[in-house]
């Protein structure tokens, strides 16, 4: 399918995070940047912020926790994120960033009220 859809922003960003998982760094960046570049908050909002969560993933998993907060504060203020305070809080994705300040301020952001 990618060699068929090479623009094909989703399945992309997939296979960043595979690539991400398996310790291919530099392509895993390259597929995840490809992808929110592909499709940006103008043309879906709901896509490009589940793109974005998704990148913040591959930085978090390739080590670069600085990329990986600031594109999740990135997702954290957008409109059509689904990025939740249980998701944050609980699922393994973000193991890499517990205990940085900077992550527990974005998850202490989206705490119920």
């Amino acid at each position: 399918m990618m060699r068929d859809q090479r623009d094909y922003a989703p399945a992309l960003c997939a296979l960043g995070v595979v690539d991400a998982a398996l310790g291919n760094k530099e392509d895993a960046v390259r597929e995840g940047q490809r992808a929110v570049e592909l499709l940006p908050v103008s043309k879906s909002a709901i896509e490009s912020a589940m793109l974005t969560q998704y990148l913040a993933v591959i930085y978090a998993w390739t080590g670069d926790k600085d990329r990986a907060i600031e594109r999740l504060a990135e997702v954290a203020k957008l409109p059509g994120s689904h990025l939740s305070y249980g998701h944050l809080r609980l699922h393994p994705f973000w193991d890499p960033l517990r205990g940085d300040p900077r992550f527990e301020a974005i998850v202490a952001s989206l705490a119920p009220k």
